[in-house]
């Protein structure tokens, strides 16, 4: 179902995306047979623009936020069927697109810091001017993302009129307080209505590189037991207001390996290793069930293909999180500061745990009052049988919520 993203509601809000599919390869091709067209002019109205016509998307830097850009893209692929679309994203995100059969190229880019990013941001600039793109939408809020476009002199350059870019873009767009009140997906497709975009699929939906998927097989392989795989992410990269505790992930563990022999896989970013070590050794020994830390040893596109091999997934608001609703397992997080009408993971198999508490969300880092109780409330057995309803450890209906 195809909802006007207009309009979004919180009926329509879980409705899952259907499977991504067509004749788009992500072939990673840009220079070879280059149109002979004249460039588009600035004077052309955006809805205009031919469905041939060559689209880069500068994406954003942070996982989470690049699964929830997903429908934008998709949309985008859609709005152009016959053009090329190219995505230009962080180095170390750039194999998490790779697989994406209807992006048509895949640029990663490397900004270093201080007198060398200079120079890495005439090359990105260069590469984006060889390959004669006729329109750049801007996900990112800020000024250094639209300067690389227009340096480039891309005709025409989309985005928000955020960070005091508004000279650098053909086409800024007004970001009202009501748009930025809104979830991000509805975000970054609020930008595309200038291109006639009007309707759009909500959930965001992964397809896994092979070489990501032999990776996660081989990490699979070192862990024990033979029951169902739940994956756990204790950790979260905004602070401790966003983190359940370490203790109630290990009861967790505990409760559901005595009630049906799960086995646990701890994902993360390296500095969560630390968190994740807590855990097991809180959790302590569990007959016929494993723990596996995953935590540190995989890339972005590794825990993507990860994820898709477990039975289901719990854990802190993250991009972890995010990543399984887009690969579609059952996904239960659990929200303490951050506020879920902004960043809650959207999906048929997606839900969410979050306080009612006057002071929820705060979005502090840590709690001012010092319970954190927007997090300790929802105890391990609450969590527990909420992932047992979800159908994890067997048959189960269930339902996706809204934004």
């Amino acid at each position: 179902m195809r909802v006007p993203f207009a309009s979004f509601s919180e009926e329509t809000a879980g409705v899952s995306m259907r499977a991504s599919s067509g004749p788009h390869g992500n072939e990673h091709r840009g220079r070879e047979n280059l149109p002979a067209r004249p460039r588009i002019l600035p004077t052309v109205e955006l809805r205009d623009l031919p469905p041939d016509a060559r689209v880069v998307v500068r994406t954003t830097n942070w996982l989470g936020d690049v699964m929830i850009s997903l429908p934008a893209l998709r949309a985008l692929r859609e709005r152009f069927p016959d053009g090329h679309l190219a995505v230009q994203i962080r180095a170390n995100l750039a194999e998490l697109l790779a697989g994406v059969s209807w992006i048509d190229e895949v640029l990663p880019l490397e900004i270093r810091s201080g007198v060398a990013g200079l120079g890495d941001r005439l090359r990105a600039a260069r590469a984006l001017r060889e390959r004669r793109f006729d329109l750049a939408v801007l996900f990112p809020n800020s000024f250094d993302s639209a300067l690389l476009p227009f340096l480039a002199g891309i005709p025409r350059r989309l985005g928000y009129a955020r960070d005091g870019r508004g000279p650098l873009l053909t086409d800024p767009q007004p970001a009202t307080a009501g748009i930025r009140a809104v979830h991000q997906v509805r975000y970054y497709l609020n930008l595309l209505a200038p291109l006639g975009v009007v309707e759009a699929d909500l959930a965001p939906v992964l397809e896994i590189p092979p070489r990501a998927a032999a990776t996660a097989s081989a990490l699979l392989a070192e862990l024990p037991g033979e029951g169902p795989v739940l994956a756990l992410a204790a950790g979260s990269a905004y602070g401790r207001a966003r983190e359940w505790p370490e203790e109630n992930f290990a009861r967790l563990a505990q409760i559901l390996a005595a009630r049906h022999g799960a086995r646990f896989v701890l994902v993360g970013a390296p500095r969560e290793v630390e968190q994740c070590r807590t855990v097991v050794e809180l959790a302590g020994d569990l007959p016929g069930s494993g723990m596996l830390i995953t935590a540190g040893r995989t890339t972005p596109a590794d825990l993507a293909a990860l994820l898709a091999r477990c039975d289901g997934f719990f854990g802190n608001d993250s991009g972890a999180m995010h990543v399984a609703a887009a690969v579609g397992i059952p996904t239960l997080a659990i929200f303490g500061s951050t506020n879920p009408a902004n960043t809650r993971p959207l999906g048929p198999r997606a839900e969410i745990f979050v306080s009612d508490r006057e002071c929820s969300p705060c979005m502090a880092r840590t709690c001012r009052y010092g319970h954190y109780g927007c997090l300790t409330d929802f105890t391990p057995e609450m969590v527990a049988q909420r992932l047992e309803s979800m159908g994890i450890f067997g048959p189960a209906e269930t339902e996706g919520g809204a934004p």
